[in-house]
């Protein structure tokens, strides 16, 4: 199954901790949602423990905005079964085709979601404008905002939600190459990560569909060091940083922290 070798690639890369998105769908071999999900799950529990011991993997399941609002109820009633404290699943992803659909239709699934536990990962100013929705989502305060790359007004994003990004510092989830490759910035020299490191302002580096963008996240962190003249020591740090932005309780951020300590002298 493709998730065992996307596991496996992120295990052989160095990573500690993944969190994985998929969109819940039927196909010939699978009959519902709900089974592809369990799959997925099973997926993961096996490679964890055959291939990738100690690796912690989490499922986001994804919301696709250009499928209807029955689906996004189908994806919620799946999560809200299996999210436990012993299931991989811990949350909600928003994403899709940035011109489809209405966001108010999925407004209160995903307030539902963040009212019974789960986290949620928002895709957000993907395009220009779309100013009312992106207030809209801002107002739910996920964990997580996707791409944000026309969020900040020097981007052409508005002022007002400016203001209540800054007030709500919510994490933003950056793909260098992702955003690159899709053209939805220029080069890397013209990315937004240049402007969110100048405010200070909170993020992390992600690969987006590494399958798709033929990359790594420690390609990514490469793209950082090369382009915003990142040193080894910063590096660490926002590695070390990411780690309270992730889903998981204060108990696996405690024991990640202690990780990632072992290698501080030597950056």
């Amino acid at each position: 199954m493709a998730t065992c070798d996307v596991i496996e690639d992120f295990y052989n890369d160095g990573v500690h901790y993944l969190e994985l998105r998929t969109t819940p769908k039927e196909s010939d071999l699978i009959a519902t949602q709900d089974m592809y999900i369990t799959t997925v799950m099973k997926a993961i529990e096996d490679t964890c423990f055959e291939k990738c011991k100690g690796f912690s993997v989490k499922l986001l399941l994804s919301i696709d905005r250009k499928r209807s609002p029955s689906c996004a109820q189908e994806t919620l009633k799946i999560a809200e079964k299996y999210f436990s404290g012993s299931s991989s699943v811990i949350g909600i992803d928003l994403s899709g085709n940035p011109n489809s659909g209405d966001i108010s239709h999925f407004l209160p699934y995903l307030e539902y979601a963040k009212k019974i536990g789960l986290k949620l990962a928002i895709h957000v100013s993907e395009v220009p404008g779309n100013f009312e929705e992106v207030e809209s989502l801002l107002k739910l305060e996920p964990g997580r905002l996707g791409h944000g790359t026309y969020l900040l007004p020097k981007k052409g994003g508005s002022t007002k939600n400016f203001e209540l990004l800054k007030q709500l510092k919510i994490p933003i989830e950056c793909c260098l190459t992702s955003n690159v490759i899709s053209k939805t910035v220029s080069s890397y020299e013209d990315h937004h990560l240049t402007l969110l490191r100048e405010m200070n302002y909170p993020y992390v580096l992600c690969t987006d569909d590494k399958g798709i963008f033929n990359t790594s996240l420690s390609n990514e962190y490469y793209l950082a060091s090369k382009y915003y003249s990142l040193t080894k020591h910063d590096l660490f740090n926002l590695s070390y940083e990411s780690i309270d932005y992730i889903f998981s309780p204060e108990r696996e951020k405690k024991e990640l922290k202690n990780i990632w300590k072992k290698y501080e002298n030597s950056c």
